[in-house]
């Protein structure tokens, strides 16, 4: 029974990262904004759901998959956000302008 409601816990802040990363993507007004409420939320949220997982399942062959996939995520996700947002920044003008305001 502890294990359901330590796994449930988990499983339910990691949702909460993921709804939470979904609202500030439709809230935020620039792309550089959105983008870093999504990969908080990839982070986070993936990381808390996957460690439910874990202990729900407790150790088993499941726990190296699990890791790898966090492991990957963790290393893929912060690069495509930079690029994503490397192209964003000098592709539009008047992003770039506000960024520049934001310095100051």
């Amino acid at each position: 029974m502890i294990r359901f409601i330590v796994c449930a816990v988990f499983i339910c802040l990691g949702l909460f990262f993921e709804i939470t990363a979904v609202i500030g993507v439709y809230r935020f007004d620039t792309a550089l904004r959105r983008m870093h409420a999504a990969a908080l939320g990839d982070t986070m949220g993936l990381f808390f759901i996957v460690l439910g997982l874990i202990v729900a399942e407790g150790l088993s062959g499941n726990l190296l998959k699990y890791a790898m996939l966090v492991l990957l995520l963790w290393n893929t996700s912060p690069i495509a956000s930079h690029l994503i947002g490397k192209l964003e920044y000098e592709t539009n003008e008047a992003l770039s302008k506000e960024v520049e305001t934001w310095k100051s």
